[in-house]
C-alpha cells in the first residue's frame, strides 16, 4: 500500500513540476491584478487541491498547507484500496495565503485550481470542457484574444490532469455540498472529513469509473 502511494506521489509530483513551469505567473494572460481591486477569488471562491498538491506546496514552499486551520482536509478513494487526503479552501474565508500586502504569499506555487480561475474544469466523458466563474471581473476586462489564451492553455493542462485524475476527486469537485453537507452550515469550520462512505452511498460504483 505505501509502494502504491508512494508511486502516485511521484507521478503527481513530476505533472505538477511541468505544470507549474508552463503556468509560470509571466504566461499569464489575464490582467487580474489590473481589473480586481477587491481580490475576490481571494475571499469568495472555493479552492480545491490536486491530489498529493497541498504536499508539493509545501516541499516548494516550506508552507503548512495540510496542517492549516483554514484548510479542509478530505478524505476520499483513488481506488478500492487506498484512500488519500485533498485540500480545500471553502468561500467563507480569507484564503490562509494572501498577506498584508494583499497578495498571495504563494503565488508561484499556487494550486491549478487558482492557475486557471475563472475558467473550471467540467469532466466529460471524453476530453475537457470549462464552465466560467460569472463574477471575475477578467472575462468583462480581458480581451478575446486573452480570454482564448488562457482557456487553450488550460484546457490543454487540464486535460493531461484528467487522465490521472480519480474519479472520485471529479464527482467531488462538482458535487461539494451533496458529499460535504458541512461546508453548508453558517461559518463552518473547516475539519478532517473522510468521504470514502458517503461516495458510495451517494453515487454507489460510479466513482470506480474511468
Amino acid at each position: 500500500m505505501c509502494e502504491m502511494h508512494d508511486k502516485l506521489k511521484t507521478e503527481w509530483f513530476a505533472l505538477f513540476e511541468r505544470v507549474y513551469a508552463e503556468t509560470r505567473a509571466e504566461t499569464s494572460s489575464l490582467p487580474c491584478s489590473e481589473c480586481c481591486g477587491d481580490y475576490l477569488c481571494e475571499t469568495n471562491e472555493r479552492v480545491y487541491f490536486l491530489p498529493f498538491e497541498a504536499e508539493f506546496i509545501e516541499m516548494r514552499t516550506g508552507r503548512d498547507i495540510i496542517g492549516n486551520a483554514d484548510i479542509w482536509k478530505i478524505e476520499m478513494p483513488f481506488s478500492k484500496h487506498l484512500a488519500h487526503s485533498v485540500g480545500l479552501k471553502d468561500e467563507f474565508r480569507l484564503c490562509p495565503f494572501f498577506n498584508a500586502e494583499k497578495r498571495c504569499d504563494i503565488y508561484e506555487n499556487r494550486p491549478l485550481d487558482c492557475r486557471s480561475f475563472p475558467a473550471m474544469p467540467v469532466f466529460p466523458e471524453n476530453g475537457i470542457d470549462f464552465e466560467f466563474e460569472s463574477y471575475c471581473p477578467a472575462l468583462e476586462y480581458a480581451s478575446s484574444s486573452q480570454l482564448k489564451d488562457h482557456t487553450l492553455l488550460h484546457k490543454a493542462i487540464w486535460g493531461r490532469v484528467a487522465e490521472i485524475l480519480p474519479k472520485s476527486w471529479k464527482i467531488f469537485y462538482w458535487n461539494t455540498e451533496r458529499l460535504l453537507p458541512e461546508i453548508t452550515e453558517p461559518k463552518p469550520h473547516p475539519r478532517h472529513v473522510d468521504i470514502c462512505g458517503r461516495l458510495a452511498t451517494v453515487f454507489g460504483n460510479e466513482w470506480l469509473a474511468g
